[in-house]
Parts: structure tokens; C-alpha cells; sequence
């Protein structure tokens, strides 16, 4: 059962597992494996949430910048990585456009430090 780290905005980050990247711009950016307040239930009974990208600046502040809904993603456990053009880019253990791992196959994304979130690549 995840654990509940964060709670900002009245919306739980859940299970932080990726480590933070401190970016360009001096904040760290991390991803969270479930939380979030989209509906993606990975057993009956049981709605942990999709997961979240954030962002923490060194005072503290939480900004949740993507929460998935499963079509986009699911399930962010690794850490993201900043491009030469400044965006961040992750991938997804589930989730995407395709069903046929029953949860999704998983997904490449790129998110801007402003939250815009574009789908890359869902896998099949």
C-alpha cells in the first residue's frame, strides 16, 4: 500500500519513486508512482491514482505540474531528465493509448517546466 507523502491543494502525492533532478532553472522536479486525483484503479476496490509530476522549490513550495489519467500514462517510476531545450522527459511503467498490456504498455512524455505534458510514444 503506497504511503502518503505530499498533500497539497487537497490532492495526495503518493510514493514518490523516481529521486528528484534539480533543473536549470535551480527547483527540483520529481515524479510520483500513484496520487493524483484521476481515477485509475490497479485492483478491485482499491484507487491509488495515476501518479503526478511536481516540482519542489528549495523553500519548499509543491507545484503538481501533470497528473495522469492512464491514457496518458500510469505509474511514472523513474526519474525524469532535462533536454538541452529545457523540457523534462519521463516514461510511464503503464498506461498509454493501448490496452493490450491490460493496464496500458507504457508511455514516453515530455513536460515543459510551465506543466505543458505531451504525449511522445505510448508502447504496444
Amino acid at each position: 500500500m503506497p504511503h502518503k507523502y505530499f498533500k497539497p491543494l487537497q490532492v495526495t502525492l503518493d510514493s514518490p519513486a523516481g529521486g528528484l533532478i534539480q533543473a536549470t532553472d535551480g527547483n527540483f522536479y520529481g515524479t510520483t508512482q500513484y496520487g493524483g486525483p484521476n481515477s485509475c484503479p490497479f485492483e478491485a476496490g482499491n484507487d491509488y491514482g495515476c501518479g503526478t509530476i511536481f516540482k519542489i522549490t528549495p523553500s519548499g513550495t509543491l507545484t503538481t505540474l501533470h497528473s495522469f489519467d492512464g491514457t496518458d500514462g500510469l505509474s511514472p517510476e523513474a526519474a525524469l531528465v532535462q533536454g538541452t531545450d529545457g523540457n523534462f522527459y519521463g516514461t510511464t511503467y503503464w498506461g498509454g493509448a493501448d490496452q493490450a498490456c491490460n493496464l496500458g504498455c507504457g508511455t514516453v512524455f515530455k513536460i515543459t517546466p510551465g506543466g505543458t505534458f505531451t504525449t511522445l510514444r505510448s508502447f504496444v
